[in-house]
This record gives structure tokens, C-alpha cells and sequence, in this order.
């Protein structure tokens, strides 16, 4: 249940019940604009939303913690947890979640059978809102190299499988135009004037619902582009870890691998880099850096993958959006690399910081020396106040 603020009044709602109060409970899967100025609180204040959608059943998980508190999600739901953002259907009982107040733990975890409505807010600046306390979120690597495609004069293709089209167009404006996502709508003329100044690649977005997608269902599309003139010079597939698998298997893990398999075969008949996405599993929250063996369900996805670039972040830099960039796996070239990096999500923009790269003993070292640094300044202003 979030926390939201309209017309200077703040109240505890229903998402469900929030969206049929606006009109926009209809029967089918739908994206809204927010016409009602609507503000959700997240974790550091209230920020607008900027759509609403209503998604097909799905099933869910359910969440209750020893407070007494629940919250339930579909299993991709992304929640934060204390060692860092999480799918819900990663989490176990007695994990601690991010709240407004205090850290919750899970007491219990329900898999739903039955498939089940589902709504989703898109919020600006912030990307996350409180539910019932607890932090959720949605992502904005793909578009930042989708956009410095553009800017590089490539054509970019861009596959999405949870948001919508319009809002991961929303993404690129925001990257593109250097300004925050929610000022977008209310600056189409500059955004429009800012496109002309500009030689850029065109972009093409399209959206499949989660797990509709094969990669049969990708290349029947490029196909149809083809035919229209338009040819990819980069494709983002947003994310390769919900698409339909060509085959079925037992294990989740082998029909991963083969997706991924399929899509590097794609790549390379058409002579086209592809970059997808997938999420981290629960060792990497204990780790500074994360290494192809952190990969969330099946190994064999770094095996297949030319490039692998992993974005880590401590609990203490996600206020300040710094991070690391680490080069886990290059074919072509020199990997084992650490760059620090600066992440924008109020316009999907990712910032080297310093382009003198640190080899993992370098990085260690440096951070041990920033802790003790830390510690040593915190020392000092206690001495200095007695």
C-alpha cells in the first residue's frame, strides 16, 4: 500500500483501488499518464508519478514480515533489501527489507497459484516508491548505451519486455536532452528543438508483454524493419532473462543458456552487437564487486556472452549515485578492469567518473584505505566535540 499525495492531501492507498478511483482499471493491460498531478512518496519524499499501467495476471508472491506487514508482487517485482535491490522471488524468509522507519524481516513467503491483476506506478527522479514501507524499484543501463549509440550516429533498436514503449522513450528524451524525466512532458518544444540541433542515430522502440518473446519473435520483427528501410546498428533487449525460450527444458538455467546462445547467434549473423540485461544472485550482495560468477540463475549466460559488465554499488553510495563499473569478461580485449562510475537515474545517465581503470587488488586496496579514511574522519569529529 503506498503513500500517495494529491491535492495536498496525503493518505495511505491501495494500488488497486488507486487506479480504479482515477478511471484506469480497465480490463485490459493499458499505460496512463498521470492527468492528476498524483505524487507517491519514496524513500527520501514524494516525487510525481509519471504513468500508470495495469499488466496482464500474473502470479505473485506474497511477503509478511514480523511486524505484521505484507506486500505482494509479481515474482520479478524488484524490492529493496538491505544487501541491495531484489527480485522478490529471490528473497527468503528471514532477509531484512529497506522501509521508511525501520528494516522489517521476512517472516513468511507465499507463491500465489492463482493468476492475479497487477498494477505498476512509473515514478520520476527517484524511480522506487514505499509499499507497505518497503522500497521498490524499476532500471536504466540499456538506455544510457542505447543513447550514446544514437549520439555515435547508430541506428538502435530497443526490445522491451516490462515497461512501455512510451516510457522507455521517455528514458531516452531524458538522456538525450540532458534534463530530468518528469520535466520531459512539460517541455516538448525544447525537446523537439534539442532533436533537430542534434545528428543523431533513429531510434525504433518496441514492447512485448513478459515472456510472450522468442528470438524468433525478434527476427520476424528486424525483418519487417528491414523491409522499411530501417537497419539496426545496435540492439538492446530489455531483458534477455524474461523471453520466451525456443525449447522447453526442466531447468530453468539450460533454457537461459539457450536464449542467451540464441541471441549471440542472431548477433552474428547480422553482424550487430546485442546487449541485454540480467540481475545479480544473492552472493553479490556480500561482495564490493561483481564477477560472472554472481550471474542470477544460470553461469552458463557468462559463458556465452562476449562482453559482461557488472554495475555494483554499496548500500552507503546509493544516495549519491556512485558506483563501480567492472570489465568481468572481454573477447576482444582486456577485462578484470574497475572503473567508478556516476548514475544518474533522473536521466538514465552513467558517468565515468576517473578514466584511470583499477585492477581488483587496486580496488581493495582503495577501499579499505576509504573505510579507514572514514573511520579516521568519524573519529576525529568525536574527539573534537567533547
Amino acid at each position: 500500500m503506498p503513500q500517495i499525495q494529491f491535492r495536498d492531501k496525503i493518505e495511505d492507498v491501495q494500488i488497486g483501488q488507486l487506479f480504479s478511483e482515477l478511471g484506469y482499471d480497465g480490463p485490459d493491460p493499458a499505460e496512463h499518464e498521470n492527468q492528476w498531478s498524483v505524487e507517491v512518496l519514496s524513500f527520501d519524499g514524494f516525487y510525481s508519478i509519471e504513468g500508470f499501467r495495469t499488466v496482464e495476471p500474473q502470479g505473485t508472491y506474497l511477503l509478511e514480515t514480523e511486524c505484521g506487514k505484507k506486500l505482494e508482487g509479481a515474482d520479478d517485482h524488484i524490492v529493496l533489501e538491505h544487501t541491495g535491490w531484489t527480485k522478490m522471488k529471490d528473497l527468503r524468509e528471514g532477509d531484512k527489507l529497506v522501509s521508511h522507519d525501520h528494516s522489517p524481516v521476512i517472516s513468511k513467503i507465499t507463491q500465489k497459484s492463482v493468476k492475479k491483476k497487477l498494477y505498476d506506478l512509473q515514478v520520476a527522479i527517484s524511480h522506487s516508491f514505499m509499499t507497505n514501507g518497503v522500497l521498490s524499484h524499476n532500471s536504466h543501463f540499456l538506455v544510457a548505451l542505447g543513447a550514446n549509440a544514437m549520439r555515435a550516429g547508430k541506428n538502435v533498436l530497443h526490445y522491451t519486455f516490462e515497461l512501455s514503449e512510451t516510457n522507455v522513450g521517455l528514458r531516452y528524451d531524458s538522456n538525450l536532452c540532458d534534463m530530468n524525466s518528469n520535466e520531459v512532458q512539460d517541455n516538448k518544444d525544447i525537446v523537439k528543438a534539442k532533436y533537430q540541433e542534434n545528428d543523431l542515430g533513429r531510434l525504433i522502440i518496441k514492447e512485448f508483454p513478459t515472456g510472450s518473446a522468442s528470438v524468433l519473435t525478434l527476427r520476424n520483427h528486424i525483418e519487417k524493419l528491414s523491409m522499411k528501410g530501417f537497419v539496426p546498428g545496435v540492439i538492446m533487449v530489455d531483458y534477455a532473462d524474461v523471453m520466451r525460450s525456443t525449447r522447453s527444458y526442466d531447468s530453468m538455467r539450460h533454457e537461459l543458456k539457450l536464449i542467451y546462445e540464441e541471441l549471440r547467434n542472431m548477433a552474428m549473423e547480422m553482424n550487430v552487437p546485442i546487449w541485454t540485461a540480467s540481475q545479480a544472485n544473492r552472493d553479490s550482495a556480500n561482495s564490493n564487486i561483481v564477477g560472472l560468477e554472481n550471474m542470477s540463475e544460470a553461469y552458463g549466460k557468462a559463458m556465452v556472452a562476449d562482453v559482461v559488465l557488472s554495475v555494483s554499488r554499496k548500500a552507503v553510495e546509493k544516495a549519491t549515485g556512485a558506483a563501480r563499473l567492472f570489465v568481468a569478461k572481454n573477447r576482444a580485449g582486456k577485462d578484470g578492469i574497475l572503473f567508478p562510475i556516476h548514475i544518474d537515474t533522473g536521466r538514465s545517465k552513467i558517468e565515468i567518473l576517473d578514466e584511470n581503470q583499477l585492477t581488483l587488488g587496486e580496488a581493495v586496496s582503495q577501499d579499505a584505505s576509504d573505510t579507514k579514511n572514514l573511520l579516521r574522519k568519524k573519529w576525529n569529529e568525536l574527539n573534537s566535540a567533547e
